[in-house]
């Protein structure tokens, strides 16, 4: 005999969307019956103050810890960033759901990047202090002509927010990816959605950057602590339960807790489990203290144990004890590379883009066939994405649109992007749609065709020229395995020197070799060294 439950939700169209979602999959995997109770919350009704302004807390929780507290409801499901750290006596955590874009989106009209030159600043709407500090700070070096940033309060459920883009009162909204993914994947929302977006475009700001608020894209699902049939319940809401999320929001709401918390903090927070590592950011702003945290954390499981070694080698060395593989102009860091690995550039093979394609550039030196191939075939192009956040900014400084960056983390990065339900309706992508990556003449890809850009040439006899040089050296970080591997050609005794590099391919070949490495954002590694 089926059991019957009520679930207790606010009224906002995203979170009926969300709690609909969550009461559709308990009935798959449960066969109970679980119908909706619609409760009104302070948060809801007062959308004129932000938030840190209003008197009080848990604006978006306590009507419904109420209802679950005299059993009007059986479990609650709420946006976990709306959770404060203290919770109800009797209320108990049951599930944490898995989050797979946890990131902030923004949402612009479609002429606004060509018409970005002519304002003297951009007019961002959202009402989070995290929010307003990081993209004040950061977002104007993403737009052409390094715009001034002004923040505007937004408050509203997510179509008033977008209405209010739509109607001209801001030039972006900054708005939770998550949610407008799950009213992607509703039917109803959908429509909603999709007569809303028709003129907007969007960019999907990367977290080493841009890290959202602690916890976001995860919901949770409270029941009472003590009841009746509380161990079956339970159980059944284990179901949708997902470990890794909960380990890593774990870790951001602890983080969370150590800056004071509350929904005035000023501090995005955002950690990746990546393999059997998590990775850490945190940005933002504490009593008038700027806060800039990356680092890497190993768990339990992890078969890296060189942790401690680095952090000693890093304490121990300056700039002149470490090498850095890229051409990148970087303060006063040492560069190598561009006197000994040069780059010539290869014209783009125009008949390589379908009717239908995204683009995907892996380094700045693809600029040129992008250019190329948007100046003469702009109507084939869908999408256009970048390998890490430095490249998504170069391009975007000149006016060319970027959707979103691999930040660092690879081809599986833009995959996982491409799957999006808010992506393909923004974009109009279908199942036509190809990715083509823009690369070098060596590079391949699993996501789709690779067309050359550009060809990599090492000059020996300037790298025997600087073996002492680079043979003095005690760190190395590499910004791919081929340089790796040229260099190990002429120093052998490169082998046994401690190697970092990124979380994408580079990582990998060094990983399948068995060389160690250790995987770290090139940012994180010049933040360690100063």
């Amino acid at each position: 005999m089926p059991k019957k439950y009520i679930i207790g939700t606010r009224g906002s169209l995203l979170a009926l969307t969300q709690c609909t979602q969550i009461k559709e999959k308990l009935v798959e995997l449960t066969g109970d019956e679980f119908s909706l109770e619609i409760i009104k919350t302070e948060g809801d009704e007062n959308t004129t103050l932000p938030l840190w302004q209003l008197d009080g807390k848990d604006f978006f929780t306590k009507e419904l810890d109420a209802a679950l507290l005299t059993k009007k409801v059986d479990l609650v499901v709420h946006s976990y960033k709306d959770l404060g750290s203290e919770r109800p006596k009797g209320i108990q955590l049951a599930a944490v759901t898995e989050r797979c874009y946890p990131e902030d989106i923004i949402l612009f009209r479609k002429d606004f990047l060509k018409n970005c030159s002519q304002k003297e600043s951009i007019i961002v709407g959202t009402s989070s202090p995290r929010r307003m500090i990081n993209l004040s700070s950061t977002l104007g070096e993403y737009l052409p002509g390094h715009k001034n940033i002004e923040t505007k309060n937004l408050r509203g459920n997510v179509n008033t927010r977008i209405q209010k883009l739509v109607d001209g009162e801001f030039d972006i909204i900054c708005l939770a990816l998550a949610g407008l993914e799950r009213l992607a994947n509703s039917e109803k929302s959908l429509k909603v959605l999709k007569d809303l977006t028709k003129n907007l475009s969007f960019m999907i700001l990367p977290p080493s950057v841009f890290p959202p608020a602690a916890s976001q894209g995860a919901l949770g699902i409270e029941c009472l602590s003590q009841r009746s049939d509380n161990t079956e319940l339970l159980k059944k809401l284990k179901e949708v339960h997902h470990d890794d999320t909960f380990d890593e929001i774990k870790r951001e709401r602890e983080a969370f807790a150590s800056y004071g918390g509350g929904c005035h903090l000023a501090v995005g927070i955002h950690v990746k489990k990546w393999n059997d590592l998590y990775i850490h950011t945190h940005k933002g702003k504490v009593d008038d203290k700027k806060i800039l945290i990356q680092q890497i954390e190993q768990s339990e499981k992890s078969n890296i144990h060189e942790t401690e070694e680095l952090n000693l080698l890093l304490q121990k060395n300056s700039y002149a004890d470490v090498f850095i593989g890229t051409t990148r102009e970087r303060n006063t860091v040492p560069y190598l590379t561009d006197k000994i690995i040069t780059k010539d550039l290869i014209e783009v093979d125009k008949n390589s883009l379908q009717s239908s394609s995204n683009l995907y550039i892996t380094s700045k030196h693809c600029e040129e066939g992008l250019i190329s191939l948007l100046s003469t075939q702009s109507d084939k192009i869908k999408g256009i994405f970048a390998s890490g956040s430095t490249t998504m900014k170069g391009l975007l400084q000149k006016g060319i649109a970027v959707q979103f960056c691999a930040d660092s983390h690879g081809d599986q990065e833009i995959k996982r992007y491409l799957k999006s339900k808010v992506v393909q309706l923004l974009l109009g992508l279908d199942q036509s749609t190809q990715t083509l990556i823009l690369t070098n003449d060596l590079s391949t890809s699993p996501l789709g065709k690779t067309c050359p850009c550009y060809t990599r040439n090492v000059d020996l006899q300037i790298l025997e020229g600087l073996r002492a040089e680079i043979e003095s050296k005690n760190l190395f970080y590499w910004s791919s395995f081929f340089q790796y591997e040229k260099y190990l050609e002429l120093i052998p005794s490169l082998k046994n020197k401690y190697h970092l590099c990124g979380f994408g391919k580079t990582f990998k070949e060094f990983s399948k070799r068995e060389i160690k490495v250790f995987p770290m954002e090139l940012c994180q590694f010049i933040n360690e060294l100063k």
